[in-house]
């Protein structure tokens, strides 16, 4: 794949997907509404999805979403975690501000995990929020036994991120104290515009270790009640292939870039 343009996989090559949905309003009874609906869905398809959970939203509302995290787990979802690392504890966007420094990202990090951990998940998987990462975000979720992070994004994405953002052409594995932490990059939006585009659903990343390539789309849950990203999901569910755990995406990383299920 070159740098700047995605890659194009055969028809008769086989995709891993992976469908990752970054979990901000758990709390709000009306996006779990529409989550609830895309739970049963999931269910009547055979799919397993992500949800990467950021607490501090329904915190600062002063709502308590853990009851729905643990239903989200029961049900045979992952769970991981979502991690914006703003100053403070402000979440409103004319107050809230970015603090990427050490001692911030290491307090936010403990924070939510600790949370998490409250629901009865031990979360394997990450993303940052606004996909903002430094290197003291890896070594601090290698050193919680993390297992992968997929807060990069592909090259052909650059043109829309400014620094400090991570770009890769397809997933690593890299070593922080020796423990291993899978970097997986987003290939694409869950929208029905990515799903109907011929160009923008052959968008696929390599797995490291291996010839088997991914992609791994996202969206927010907040997103569901809008028409192109509900659609979109509904598209994926009728017609796209089965979604797998993020997880799954990293393991296979770590087993040689193959799943030996297919």
């Amino acid at each position: 794949m070159t740098k700047d343009v995605p890659s194009s996989t055969p028809q008769s090559a086989m995709i891993h997907s992976s469908v990752c949905l970054h979990a901000e309003m758990l709390h709000d009874d009306g996006v779990w509404r529409l989550v609830e609906r895309a739970l049963g869905a999931m269910e009547e398809s055979g799919w397993r999805a992500t949800f990467l959970v950021y607490p501090l939203r329904g915190q600062a509302a002063g709502r308590d979403a853990r009851s729905r995290v643990r239903q989200i787990a029961a049900l045979g979802h992952e769970v991981g975690q979502h991690t914006h690392f703003y100053s403070g504890r402000e979440v409103e966007r004319t107050r809230k501000r970015t603090d990427l420094s050490d001692r911030n990202v290491r307090d936010c990090l403990l924070r939510d995990y600790e949370w998490l951990r409250e629901c009865g998940v031990e979360p394997k998987g990450f993303c940052a929020g606004n996909f903002m990462t430094t290197e003291t975000v890896f070594e601090s979720l290698a050193e919680l036994g993390f297992l992968y992070d997929c807060s990069a994004r592909l090259p052909w994405q650059r043109r829309n991120y400014e620094l400090p953002h991570t770009f890769l052409e397809g997933a690593q594995v890299r070593r922080f104290g020796g423990a291993p932490l899978v970097m997986l990059p987003n290939t694409e939006f869950l929208t029905l515009a990515q799903a109907l585009s011929p160009s923008r659903r052959r968008r696929t990343a390599a797995l490291a270790g291996g010839g088997a390539r991914y992609e791994l789309i996202n969206n927010h849950d907040y997103d569901l009640p809008l028409r192109g990203v509900w659609l979109g999901l509904q598209w994926r569910l009728r017609r796209g292939p089965r979604s797998v755990e993020t997880r799954r995406l990293a393991e296979m990383c770590l087993e040689g870039g193959d799943d030996g299920r297919h």
